[in-house]
């Protein structure tokens, strides 16, 4: 569990690095692209060399213009960037994180309890009644069978003495 937690925050800084080199690119581009199709009294405010002082100058109308310019051209401005940085996560395939599913359960033997270090009939210790069983990639037909309560028979598992490495 500590290795997928380390995984999966080592993928989310690596995917967040490559969304905000993303954002700048885009973003300057749809600006020019939003910025084509803005009223002429916007084009003369952003060319000008004070902005500040010809905004003042405007008229009150000229001004709300600008104001509602201002507004959709924010709203136009995240939903482009938006759109573009999703349509690049979904061609850059190193920004679909991987990883293998699997469910982990807690079962217990069907043998009855023997004294610890006695051994069974295989000559193995019987010191445990229960355990964690992992299941990677598992299947539906397996979980309909794993349920609550269910006796399966397992064969050929791989052991392992210490817990999650």
């Amino acid at each position: 569990e500590t290795q997928e937690e380390e995984a999966r925050q080592n993928f989310e800084k690596h995917r967040q690095k490559a969304i905000e080199k993303i954002h700048e690119q885009v973003r300057k581009d749809c600006e020019k692209d939003v910025d084509e199709f803005s009223p002429e009294i916007w084009k003369s405010l952003i060319n000008c060399e004070s902005p500040e002082e010809f905004y003042e100058k405007l008229s009150e109308r000229e001004r709300a213009g600008v104001d509602r310019w201002k507004e959709k051209r924010s709203a136009l401005l995240q939903d482009r960037v938006r759109k573009e940085i999703e349509a690049e996560m979904e061609c850059d395939d190193s920004l679909a994180r991987v990883s293998t599913p699997f469910i982990r359960l807690r079962v217990k033997t069907s043998k009855p309890n023997r004294p610890l270090g006695d051994t069974d009939n295989t000559g193995y210790l019987n010191a445990c009644e229960d355990a964690i069983l992992t299941i990677h990639r598992v299947s539906e037909e397996q979980l309909s069978f794993l349920t609550e309560g269910s006796v399966v028979r397992f064969q050929n598992l791989a052991v392992r003495s210490t817990k999650f490495e």
